[in-house]
C-alpha cells in the first residue's frame, strides 16, 4: 500500500468538501482527489482492488469475502451474499465494463494476485 506519508488528504485540506447532513459533517473526496489517490498508489493490483471497492461502493469487509463463485463477467456484476454485509441483506453491485475487463485479463506481466476472488 501507499505510505501515510505520500498522501495528503487530511481534513483540513480545503479541497476536500464538506456536506452537513443528519447532524453530521461528512467528508468526501472531489474527483481532483480521487485523481490524486489513484495516481499515488504505484501497485497495480492495489490499485485495482481500490478502483473496485470505489465503484461498487462495498465495505472493505464485504469485499474481501468476495469468492469467484460471486462475480459474472458477462453482467460486469458481483453478489453480496445476506451473511456477508453488515446489515444483512443480499444486493448485486455492478462494475463498470473496463474494471472488470482488468480483472479478467490482466495487462502483460501483472499477473492477479490469489488474495481476492480466489475459488475458496
Amino acid at each position: 500500500m501507499v505510505p501515510s506519508s505520500k498522501v495528503n488528504l487530511s481534513k483540513s485540506d480545503k479541497s476536500i468538501s464538506n456536506h452537513y447532513r443528519f447532524g453530521e459533517n461528512l467528508h468526501y473526496l472531489t474527483e481532483e482527489n480521487l485523481g490524486r489517490l489513484w495516481d499515488i498508489i504505484d501497485d497495480y493490483t492495489h490499485k485495482l482492488w481500490l478502483r473496485l471497492i470505489y465503484e461498487l461502493g462495498c465495505r472493505v469487509g464485504e469485499f474481501v469475502q468476495i469468492r469467484l463463485r460471486h462475480i459474472n463477467f458477462r453482467e460486469n456484476s458481483i453478489f453480496f451474499p445476506a451473511e456477508n454485509t453488515k446489515i444483512g441483506q443480499r444486493r448485486t453491485c455492478y462494475a463498470p465494463q473496463g474494471l472488470m475487463n482488468e480483472y479478467e485479463v490482466p495487462p502483460e506481466g501483472q499477473g492477479h494476485d490469489d488474495q481476492t476472488g480466489g475459488t475458496d
